[in-house]
Protein backbone atom coordinates (compact mmCIF):
# COMPACT_ATOMS: atom_id res chain seq x y z
CA UNK A 1 0.00 0.00 0.00
CA UNK A 2 3.02 2.45 0.61
CA UNK A 3 4.19 1.73 -2.65
CA UNK A 4 1.17 2.35 -4.32
CA UNK A 5 0.51 6.03 -2.33
CA UNK A 6 4.55 6.87 -3.13
CA UNK A 7 3.43 6.13 -7.04
CA UNK A 8 0.40 8.07 -6.42
CA UNK A 9 1.74 10.94 -5.05
CA UNK A 10 4.38 11.25 -7.75
CA UNK A 11 1.45 11.05 -10.42
CA UNK A 12 -0.40 14.10 -8.40
CA UNK A 13 2.48 16.27 -8.40
CA UNK A 14 3.54 15.32 -12.02
CA UNK A 15 0.38 16.00 -13.50
CA UNK A 16 -1.90 18.32 -10.94
CA UNK A 17 -3.49 20.52 -13.47
CA UNK A 18 -5.51 17.69 -15.36
CA UNK A 19 -7.15 16.84 -12.17
CA UNK A 20 -8.01 20.10 -10.92
CA UNK A 21 -9.34 20.99 -13.99
CA UNK A 22 -11.45 18.03 -13.82
CA UNK A 23 -13.81 19.81 -11.31
CA UNK A 24 -15.32 21.95 -13.72
CA UNK A 25 -16.66 18.83 -15.58
CA UNK A 26 -19.86 16.83 -13.85
CA UNK A 27 -18.26 14.99 -11.12
CA UNK A 28 -20.24 11.52 -12.12
CA UNK A 29 -20.03 11.16 -15.53
CA UNK A 30 -16.96 11.73 -17.92
CA UNK A 31 -16.78 14.07 -20.64
CA UNK A 32 -16.83 13.33 -24.20
CA UNK A 33 -14.21 14.97 -26.33
CA UNK A 34 -15.44 15.84 -29.76
CA UNK A 35 -13.43 17.15 -32.70
CA UNK A 36 -15.39 19.69 -35.02
CA UNK A 37 -13.95 20.38 -38.59
CA UNK A 38 -14.23 23.77 -38.07
CA UNK A 39 -13.02 25.81 -35.46
CA UNK A 40 -16.42 28.09 -34.94
CA UNK A 41 -15.71 32.21 -36.56
CA UNK A 42 -17.23 33.79 -33.52
CA UNK A 43 -13.40 33.21 -32.09
CA UNK A 44 -12.23 35.14 -34.67
CA UNK A 45 -14.72 37.84 -34.83
CA UNK A 46 -12.20 40.50 -34.39
CA UNK A 47 -9.89 39.49 -37.14
CA UNK A 48 -9.93 41.21 -40.56
CA UNK A 49 -7.60 40.06 -43.46
CA UNK A 50 -5.70 42.81 -43.33
CA UNK A 51 -4.85 41.89 -39.51
CA UNK A 52 -1.91 41.50 -37.64
CA UNK A 53 0.83 38.87 -38.71
CA UNK A 54 1.16 38.01 -35.07
CA UNK A 55 -1.47 35.32 -33.56
CA UNK A 56 -1.53 34.13 -30.16
CA UNK A 57 -3.40 31.08 -29.61
CA UNK A 58 -4.35 30.54 -26.11
CA UNK A 59 -5.74 27.47 -24.99
CA UNK A 60 -7.55 27.23 -21.32
CA UNK A 61 -9.39 23.92 -20.82
CA UNK A 62 -11.59 25.43 -18.51
CA UNK A 63 -15.37 26.98 -19.38
CA UNK A 64 -15.88 28.18 -22.70
CA UNK A 65 -12.51 30.29 -23.44
CA UNK A 66 -14.33 33.21 -22.79
CA UNK A 67 -11.74 34.14 -19.73
CA UNK A 68 -8.75 33.61 -21.83
CA UNK A 69 -9.97 35.87 -23.94
CA UNK A 70 -11.00 38.55 -21.95
CA UNK A 71 -7.39 38.39 -20.21
CA UNK A 72 -5.85 38.80 -22.94
CA UNK A 73 -7.46 41.39 -25.25
CA UNK A 74 -6.50 44.41 -23.77
CA UNK A 75 -2.87 42.94 -23.98
CA UNK A 76 -3.29 42.01 -27.96
CA UNK A 77 -4.84 45.48 -28.72
CA UNK A 78 -2.43 47.17 -27.11
CA UNK A 79 0.48 45.50 -28.86
CA UNK A 80 -1.64 44.84 -32.27
CA UNK A 81 -1.92 41.22 -31.98
CA UNK A 82 -4.36 39.04 -32.90
CA UNK A 83 -5.67 36.15 -30.91
CA UNK A 84 -8.23 33.13 -31.22
CA UNK A 85 -9.21 30.81 -28.18
CA UNK A 86 -10.35 27.46 -29.04
CA UNK A 87 -12.98 26.65 -26.84
CA UNK A 88 -13.25 23.11 -27.81
CA UNK A 89 -10.03 22.21 -26.30
CA UNK A 90 -10.58 21.11 -22.72
CA UNK A 91 -8.11 18.93 -20.53
CA UNK A 92 -7.45 15.53 -21.39
CA UNK A 93 -8.35 16.73 -24.87
CA UNK A 94 -7.12 13.64 -27.31
CA UNK A 95 -7.47 15.84 -30.40
CA UNK A 96 -5.78 19.74 -29.41
CA UNK A 97 -3.17 18.90 -32.18
CA UNK A 98 -5.50 19.07 -34.81
CA UNK A 99 -7.64 21.75 -32.79
CA UNK A 100 -4.28 24.08 -32.82
CA UNK A 101 -3.72 23.08 -36.56
CA UNK A 102 -6.85 24.30 -37.79
CA UNK A 103 -6.51 27.56 -35.85
CA UNK A 104 -3.19 28.43 -37.92
CA UNK A 105 -4.72 27.12 -41.18
CA UNK A 106 -7.66 29.29 -40.67
CA UNK A 107 -5.82 32.60 -39.92
CA UNK A 108 -5.89 34.74 -43.11
CA UNK A 109 -2.29 36.17 -42.88
CA UNK A 110 0.08 34.58 -44.99
CA UNK A 111 3.09 35.65 -43.18
CA UNK A 112 1.93 34.79 -39.79
CA UNK A 113 3.98 34.94 -36.56
CA UNK A 114 2.34 31.87 -34.66
CA UNK A 115 2.73 32.22 -30.49
CA UNK A 116 0.96 29.95 -28.14
CA UNK A 117 0.10 30.61 -24.86
CA UNK A 118 -1.95 27.97 -21.82
CA UNK A 119 -3.25 27.48 -18.45
CA UNK A 120 -2.78 24.78 -16.58
CA UNK A 121 -3.55 21.62 -18.43
CA UNK A 122 -3.40 24.19 -21.37
CA UNK A 123 -0.13 25.06 -21.12
CA UNK A 124 1.28 21.56 -20.91
CA UNK A 125 -0.82 20.90 -24.55
CA UNK A 126 0.63 24.01 -25.49
CA UNK A 127 3.87 22.78 -24.29
CA UNK A 128 3.55 19.06 -26.11
CA UNK A 129 2.71 21.26 -29.13
CA UNK A 130 5.64 23.41 -29.24
CA UNK A 131 7.65 20.95 -28.64
CA UNK A 132 6.46 18.88 -31.86
CA UNK A 133 6.06 21.87 -34.43
CA UNK A 134 8.39 24.41 -32.95
CA UNK A 135 9.80 25.54 -36.69
CA UNK A 136 6.34 26.52 -36.74
CA UNK A 137 5.86 28.05 -33.38
CA UNK A 138 7.34 31.52 -31.92
CA UNK A 139 7.21 31.67 -28.75
CA UNK A 140 5.62 29.91 -25.74
CA UNK A 141 4.31 31.59 -22.19
CA UNK A 142 3.00 28.78 -19.89
CA UNK A 143 1.11 29.64 -17.02
CA UNK A 144 0.28 27.65 -14.01
CA UNK A 145 1.94 24.56 -15.18
CA UNK A 146 5.94 24.03 -16.10
CA UNK A 147 8.41 21.49 -17.49
CA UNK A 148 10.16 20.32 -14.60
CA UNK A 149 14.11 18.95 -15.16
CA UNK A 150 13.35 19.81 -19.14
CA UNK A 151 14.29 23.32 -18.48
CA UNK A 152 18.14 21.67 -18.51
CA UNK A 153 17.94 21.18 -22.26
CA UNK A 154 18.43 23.53 -24.57
CA UNK A 155 14.72 24.99 -26.28
CA UNK A 156 14.25 26.24 -29.61
CA UNK A 157 12.01 28.77 -28.79
CA UNK A 158 11.45 31.14 -26.32
CA UNK A 159 9.33 30.02 -23.26
CA UNK A 160 8.22 31.84 -20.23
CA UNK A 161 6.47 30.22 -17.60
CA UNK A 162 4.29 32.22 -14.79
CA UNK A 163 2.84 30.75 -11.30
CA UNK A 164 1.43 32.06 -8.44
CA UNK A 165 3.36 31.88 -5.02
CA UNK A 166 0.20 29.53 -3.60
CA UNK A 167 0.02 27.44 -6.86
CA UNK A 168 1.05 24.04 -6.21
CA UNK A 169 2.61 23.65 -9.43
CA UNK A 170 4.91 26.44 -8.75
CA UNK A 171 7.51 23.84 -7.83
CA UNK A 172 7.62 22.71 -11.75
CA UNK A 173 8.69 25.87 -12.77
CA UNK A 174 11.69 26.44 -9.92
CA UNK A 175 15.12 26.95 -10.82
CA UNK A 176 18.03 28.06 -8.44
CA UNK A 177 19.10 31.61 -9.55
CA UNK A 178 22.60 29.99 -8.96
CA UNK A 179 22.06 27.48 -11.74
CA UNK A 180 24.34 29.02 -14.52
CA UNK A 181 23.24 26.70 -16.96
CA UNK A 182 19.43 28.05 -16.63
CA UNK A 183 21.07 31.59 -16.27
CA UNK A 184 22.70 31.13 -19.77
CA UNK A 185 19.68 29.83 -21.56
CA UNK A 186 18.38 33.60 -22.45
CA UNK A 187 15.55 31.32 -23.87
CA UNK A 188 14.00 30.63 -20.92
CA UNK A 189 12.88 32.67 -17.72
CA UNK A 190 10.10 31.75 -14.99
CA UNK A 191 8.20 34.56 -13.16
CA UNK A 192 6.08 34.67 -10.11
CA UNK A 193 3.24 36.96 -8.89
CA UNK A 194 0.70 37.05 -5.87
CA UNK A 195 -1.80 34.52 -6.28
CA UNK A 196 -2.97 30.56 -6.69
CA UNK A 197 -3.86 28.33 -9.59
CA UNK A 198 -4.93 31.14 -11.61
CA UNK A 199 -4.30 33.01 -14.62
CA UNK A 200 -1.74 35.89 -14.19
CA UNK A 201 -2.72 40.12 -13.75
CA UNK A 202 -2.57 41.57 -17.07
CA UNK A 203 0.30 43.23 -16.18
CA UNK A 204 2.83 40.44 -15.66
CA UNK A 205 1.11 39.03 -18.86
CA UNK A 206 1.81 41.93 -20.94
CA UNK A 207 5.42 41.58 -19.30
CA UNK A 208 5.60 37.86 -20.78
CA UNK A 209 3.92 38.49 -24.10
CA UNK A 210 6.92 41.47 -25.09
CA UNK A 211 9.75 39.31 -23.36
CA UNK A 212 8.50 36.44 -26.56
CA UNK A 213 8.18 38.76 -28.98
CA UNK A 214 11.33 40.70 -28.34
CA UNK A 215 13.39 37.31 -28.69
CA UNK A 216 11.68 36.45 -32.21
CA UNK A 217 10.70 39.40 -33.66
CA UNK A 218 11.67 42.97 -34.54
CA UNK A 219 9.74 43.95 -31.46
CA UNK A 220 11.79 45.53 -28.26
CA UNK A 221 11.56 44.98 -24.82
CA UNK A 222 10.77 48.15 -22.47
CA UNK A 223 13.42 48.28 -19.63
CA UNK A 224 12.38 50.99 -18.01
CA UNK A 225 9.54 49.37 -15.83
CA UNK A 226 11.50 46.38 -15.45
CA UNK A 227 14.34 48.29 -13.87
CA UNK A 228 11.78 50.75 -11.91
CA UNK A 229 10.28 47.44 -10.44
CA UNK A 230 13.82 45.95 -9.77
CA UNK A 231 14.49 48.96 -7.70
CA UNK A 232 11.26 48.93 -5.98
CA UNK A 233 11.95 45.16 -4.76
CA UNK A 234 15.45 45.41 -3.32
CA UNK A 235 14.12 48.44 -1.06
CA UNK A 236 11.61 45.73 -0.10
CA UNK A 237 13.75 43.14 -0.05
CA UNK A 238 11.45 41.15 -1.88
CA UNK A 239 14.64 39.01 -2.71
CA UNK A 240 13.59 36.21 -5.45
CA UNK A 241 11.07 38.70 -7.25
CA UNK A 242 14.38 41.59 -7.39
CA UNK A 243 16.24 38.84 -9.19
CA UNK A 244 13.57 38.02 -11.63
CA UNK A 245 13.49 41.43 -12.53
CA UNK A 246 17.45 41.53 -13.29
CA UNK A 247 17.13 38.13 -14.59
CA UNK A 248 14.21 39.49 -17.73
CA UNK A 249 16.64 42.12 -18.68
CA UNK A 250 19.80 40.53 -18.55
CA UNK A 251 18.18 37.54 -20.67
CA UNK A 252 16.94 40.11 -23.22
CA UNK A 253 20.01 42.03 -23.24
CA UNK A 254 22.78 39.48 -22.03
CA UNK A 255 25.75 41.59 -22.84
CA UNK A 256 24.94 44.84 -21.49
CA UNK A 257 27.90 45.94 -18.50
CA UNK A 258 24.82 47.15 -16.43
CA UNK A 259 22.52 43.90 -16.16
CA UNK A 260 26.01 41.92 -15.88
CA UNK A 261 27.05 44.07 -12.62
CA UNK A 262 24.13 43.72 -10.74
CA UNK A 263 23.50 40.60 -11.54
CA UNK A 264 26.69 39.80 -9.95
CA UNK A 265 25.92 41.66 -6.70
CA UNK A 266 22.58 40.06 -6.12
CA UNK A 267 24.02 36.75 -6.30
CA UNK A 268 26.83 37.87 -3.82
CA UNK A 269 24.60 39.49 -1.62
CA UNK A 270 24.61 37.71 1.89
CA UNK A 271 21.35 38.28 2.31
CA UNK A 272 20.08 36.93 -1.00
CA UNK A 273 21.99 34.10 -0.43
CA UNK A 274 20.20 33.00 2.90
CA UNK A 275 16.85 33.75 1.15
CA UNK A 276 17.67 31.51 -1.24
CA UNK A 277 18.98 28.80 0.92
CA UNK A 278 15.73 29.06 2.81
CA UNK A 279 13.26 29.13 0.01
CA UNK A 280 14.65 25.93 -1.38
CA UNK A 281 15.02 24.17 2.04
CA UNK A 282 10.69 25.10 2.27
CA UNK A 283 10.17 23.69 -0.84
CA UNK A 284 12.00 20.52 0.17
CA UNK A 285 10.02 20.33 3.13
CA UNK A 286 6.90 20.87 1.56
CA UNK A 287 7.39 17.74 -0.90
CA UNK A 288 7.80 15.61 1.85
CA UNK A 289 5.04 17.07 3.75
CA UNK A 290 2.96 16.65 0.93
CA UNK A 291 3.69 13.26 0.17
CA UNK A 292 3.01 12.16 3.99
CA UNK A 293 -0.08 13.51 4.27
CA UNK A 294 -1.35 11.89 1.01
CA UNK A 295 -0.43 8.72 2.51
CA UNK A 296 -2.60 9.56 5.99
CA UNK A 297 -5.21 10.30 3.55
CA UNK A 298 -6.43 6.81 4.22
CA UNK A 299 -4.29 5.87 6.79
CA UNK A 300 -5.44 8.23 9.49
CA UNK A 301 -8.86 8.97 10.49
CA UNK A 302 -11.30 12.29 10.56
CA UNK A 303 -9.93 13.48 14.34
CA UNK A 304 -6.61 13.79 13.07
CA UNK A 305 -7.78 15.36 10.06
CA UNK A 306 -9.83 17.83 11.88
CA UNK A 307 -6.32 18.95 13.72
CA UNK A 308 -3.97 18.78 10.50
CA UNK A 309 -6.43 21.28 9.07
CA UNK A 310 -6.68 23.55 11.76
CA UNK A 311 -3.00 23.35 11.87
CA UNK A 312 -2.31 24.34 8.28
CA UNK A 313 -4.92 26.68 8.63
CA UNK A 314 -3.37 28.67 11.26
CA UNK A 315 0.26 28.53 9.42
CA UNK A 316 -1.53 29.81 6.21
CA UNK A 317 -3.45 32.91 8.34
CA UNK A 318 0.95 34.21 9.36
CA UNK A 319 0.93 35.65 5.70
CA UNK A 320 3.33 36.86 3.85
CA UNK A 321 6.14 34.11 5.20
CA UNK A 322 7.86 31.56 3.33
CA UNK A 323 5.85 28.78 5.93
CA UNK A 324 2.64 30.50 5.06
CA UNK A 325 2.92 30.67 1.12
CA UNK A 326 4.30 27.32 1.40
CA UNK A 327 1.26 25.82 3.63
CA UNK A 328 -1.30 27.80 0.85
CA UNK A 329 0.24 25.46 -2.05
CA UNK A 330 0.18 22.05 0.55
CA UNK A 331 -3.64 22.94 1.42
CA UNK A 332 -4.19 23.54 -2.59
CA UNK A 333 -2.42 20.07 -3.05
CA UNK A 334 -4.49 17.99 -0.59
CA UNK A 335 -7.78 19.78 -2.38
CA UNK A 336 -6.58 18.19 -5.46
CA UNK A 337 -5.56 14.56 -3.89
CA UNK A 338 -8.66 14.67 -2.27
CA UNK A 339 -10.95 15.53 -5.12
CA UNK A 340 -9.27 12.58 -7.14
CA UNK A 341 -9.48 10.20 -4.39
CA UNK A 342 -13.11 11.41 -4.13
CA UNK A 343 -14.09 11.00 -7.73
CA UNK A 344 -12.56 7.17 -7.65
CA UNK A 345 -14.40 6.12 -3.82
CA UNK A 346 -17.69 7.58 -4.99
CA UNK A 347 -17.58 4.37 -7.67
CA UNK A 348 -17.16 1.59 -5.15
CA UNK A 349 -20.74 1.34 -2.89
CA UNK A 350 -18.48 -0.87 -0.57
CA UNK A 351 -15.71 2.20 -0.10
CA UNK A 352 -14.78 2.70 4.13
CA UNK A 353 -13.34 5.87 3.25
CA UNK A 354 -15.45 8.02 1.18
CA UNK A 355 -17.80 9.72 4.24
CA UNK A 356 -14.63 10.85 5.59
CA UNK A 357 -12.62 12.26 2.79
CA UNK A 358 -15.81 14.47 1.68
CA UNK A 359 -15.79 15.89 5.10
CA UNK A 360 -11.84 16.24 4.74
CA UNK A 361 -12.71 18.22 1.38
CA UNK A 362 -15.65 20.13 2.49
CA UNK A 363 -13.23 21.55 5.38
CA UNK A 364 -10.83 22.60 2.58
CA UNK A 365 -13.12 23.44 0.02
CA UNK A 366 -16.19 24.57 1.74
CA UNK A 367 -18.08 26.18 -1.32
CA UNK A 368 -16.44 23.47 -4.04
CA UNK A 369 -19.73 22.61 -5.87
CA UNK A 370 -18.17 19.54 -6.83
CA UNK A 371 -18.29 18.41 -3.35
CA UNK A 372 -21.84 19.44 -2.67
CA UNK A 373 -22.53 17.00 -5.68
CA UNK A 374 -20.89 14.02 -4.15
CA UNK A 375 -22.38 14.51 -0.69
CA UNK A 376 -25.50 15.13 -2.60
CA UNK A 377 -25.00 11.74 -4.29
CA UNK A 378 -23.76 9.80 -0.93
CA UNK A 379 -26.49 10.75 0.89
CA UNK A 380 -28.94 9.76 -1.44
Amino acid sequence: MYKLFILFVTFLLLYACNFEEKKHNDTLSSPKTSFVKKVERRWFEEIKKDSSNILFIVLDPHGDALLAKNIFKNICNSLNISMISPYTVKNNSTDYVKQIDLCIKQYPQKKKQVYLVGFSGGARMAFQYTIQHYNNIKGLIMCGAGIGKSMKRPLPFPLVMIAGKNDFNMIEQYYSPFDTKILKNTNLISLLFNGKHEWPNTSILKTATEFILSKSSTRTFNEKTIWKDYQESINNKEWLESYKYLELIYKNKPNTPRINTELKQILLNKSFQEYIKQFENTLQIEQKRNQILAQNLYNRDWKYWENKLKEIDKVISNKNTLESESYARTKAFLGLAVYSLCQREIQNTKSLHIRKLLKIYETLEPNNEEMLKMNFFINQ
